[in-house]
């Protein structure tokens, strides 16, 4: 019974406030905005969208999860494999296997994280490229970039 109500009132929130959180790093990263200011614009813009973020999270995880253990499991086995006696040949293995797959798989994880952030940005807010683009202090395309009254009448594809 214990176990049950620490479940439900401390690991479901958990989950909850983590996912709701979740797009934190690059709010504060892309759009200049710190401590619970970040919170709160990840939490609105996971609002209404709460299981589609959880899916991708739990998923990202998952990926980065088994890539590691893949990673640092054939580089653990490599040196293992030519003297497996050595306890700190062993110690040293790991360590050096971990710190690489993290450093492999940690980026992966980032960026889901990031484009996650940048389609709820454009499914709420109708976040354009070119709009981004300018905020950012790119210049315009300019005269190189195709109007709508330059684009062929015909379908490219023959229909």
């Amino acid at each position: 019974i214990g176990l049950t109500f620490a479940f439900v009132f401390l690991v479901v929130p958990a989950v909850w406030l983590g996912v709701a959180w979740a797009l934190s790093t690059p709010a504060l990263l892309i759009e200049d905005v710190r401590g619970t200011k970040a919170l709160r614009r990840s939490f609105r813009l996971v609002r209404g969208r709460w299981w589609p973020v959880f899916g991708v999270e739990l998923m990202a995880i998952v990926i980065a999860g088994v890539s590691s253990l893949v990673v640092s499991g054939l580089l653990t086995a490599i040196p293992l494999a030519v003297d497996g006696s050595s306890v700190l040949l062993r110690v040293i293995a790991s360590t050096v296997s971990s710190a690489f797959a993290v450093a492999l798989v940690q980026p992966v994880e980032g960026a889901i994280t990031t484009i996650l952030y940048f389609d709820l940005r454009v499914r709420k807010e109708g976040l354009d490229v070119a709009l981004l683009a300018s905020r950012l202090g790119f210049p315009e395309a300019g005269a190189a970039a195709e109007t709508p009254d330059t684009l062929p009448t015909s379908d490219p594809f023959g229909r």
